[in-house]
């Protein structure tokens, strides 16, 4: 079995895949739970004494829903993502 994985840079995904991926990503995200995940997350971030104001930086954080709801709780917020398509 042969397995090819892709980079952002790879010339085999077309920016115009990319952009059309983001697009419908949310689509694809619609049954997540992320009042529990944004719940979740505060909880841990709480428990190591990372308090509201404190700066935090999502990794992969792809179109920035758990981003906005951090930002929502009051937490300074990063949001990085390889794709420049998931960020617009």
């Amino acid at each position: 079995m042969q397995i090819k994985t892709y980079h952002n840079d790879d010339a085999s995904i077309s920016k115009l895949h990319r952009i059309r991926f983001a697009k419908v990503y949310e689509t694809f995200m619609d049954n997540i739970p992320y009042e529990e995940w944004t719940n979740y997350i505060k909880g841990l971030l709480t428990e190591y004494g990372v308090a509201p104001g404190g700066l935090i930086c999502e990794l992969g954080c792809g179109t920035g829903s758990m981003t906005r709801r951090l930002a929502e709780a009051g937490y300074d917020m990063i949001g990085i993502d390889l794709s420049e398509e998931m960020l617009d």
